[in-house]
């Protein structure tokens, strides 16, 4: 079969690829074999190696395995880009729960929707997010709450600064005690891994990995069921346009929602593949994006075209703020 997209190729990137037949998460694995002690996760001034990682996502597959989840159930997420983010997936699908992506952004009338089509019982959600969409869950199946905190994996004193200055703006959250309200990294910490524990061995690529909703066309958004075999192969082929690269000099910003297909592949999968560091931020702001850029010599940045026409036109933009980038990938409309 003639196939002429292949005369826009970079000379670099090959024709086909193999893609194996393993989960999602055997690549965080085998990162972690390779590179235990190189940096792969950074959030507001917390940091954790690959080690760490792997050790919080089994950590948390335990957890979930505690609980009485069964393989084939389904976990709702309800989170910005954080560290809960990345263990909270990989761990359940470890597990062999689905994790089902919800826009934290969406209005109460939509998640409600979702959350009924979903049919989860069980939510992780970040706590100042709560409040705002606690009146909705009465009227689906949900019966238990994972609270994640953005404080949770700060390092003292930032932990505790940032609750002070989330008290300043209002954002500060009580959250009461009660039979089904879990805490995540409490959870992790009251966990023991069973060391003869056989989770993941028995997950191929062809099982459920995700769900995440989509607009598409037209209509009300909709659950969209993805593979391992889906994300792998997603992964893989953004990596063959990366080439080799200075890989232990890689660090990726990772502001593009994981709520959604494009920041999975370019904001979680792809820098773990490549064994790169990811800075993970909650919401794009030009100077934010900027200092991390400076701050934390970023390589790679996947990009809205919102961001790029925001930062062409931004006064902050200096040569050596951001020197260090070598590739911005724009996905989800057309650059200006």
């Amino acid at each position: 079969m003639e196939k002429p997209w292949l005369n826009f190729y970079d000379p670099r990137v090959p024709r086909t690829l193999e893609i194996p037949d393993i989960p999602l998460f055997r690549i965080l694995e085998d990162t972690a074999d390779r590179f235990p002690k190189r940096p792969a996760i950074y959030f507001f001034g917390g940091k954790m190696n690959y080690g760490e990682l792997r050790n919080q996502m089994n950590l948390f597959s335990q957890a979930l395995a505690n609980f009485g989840f069964q393989k084939g159930e389904r976990l709702g997420m309800i989170l910005a880009n954080m560290p809960q983010s990345v263990i909270g997936a990989l761990g359940a699908m470890k597990a062999g729960v689905t994790p089902v992506f919800f826009d934290p952004l969406i209005e109460n009338e939509e998640i409600h929707r979702q959350l009924n089509d979903a049919r989860v019982e069980t939510v992780v959600v970040l706590d100042i997010i709560l409040p705002r969409v606690a009146k909705v869950f009465p009227q689906t199946r949900v019966k238990k709450f994972i609270i994640a905190s953005v404080k949770e994996y700060l390092p003292f004193p930032r932990n505790f600064f940032f609750s002070l200055a989330a008290k300043g703006r209002g954002l500060n959250v009580n959250i009461p005690r009660q039979a089904n309200f879990f805490f995540f990294k409490g959870m992790i910490q009251n966990t023991l891994l069973d060391p003869s524990s056989q989770a993941g061995t028995s997950i191929d690529g062809s099982a459920e990995a995700v769900i995440q909703y989509t607009s598409g066309a037209e209509g009300s958004p909709k659950g969209v069921v993805l593979t391992h075999r889906n994300l792998v192969a997603n992964v893989l082929q953004a990596n063959s346009w990366m080439g080799d690269g200075e890989i232990r000099k890689e660090a990726f910003l990772s502001i593009l929602p994981i709520h959604q297909t494009y920041g999975m592949t370019l904001g979680m999968n792809l820098p773990i593949l490549r064994g790169a560091a990811s800075v993970h931020l909650p919401r794009f702001e030009a100077a934010q994006a900027l200092s991390n850029i400076h701050n934390h010599k970023i390589t790679f940045f996947p990009v809205l075209p919102a961001m790029v026409e925001a930062l062409a036109v931004s006064p902050l933009v200096s040569r050596n703020r951001i020197s260090s980038l070598i590739t911005c990938w724009a996905v989800g409309g057309s650059l200006s």
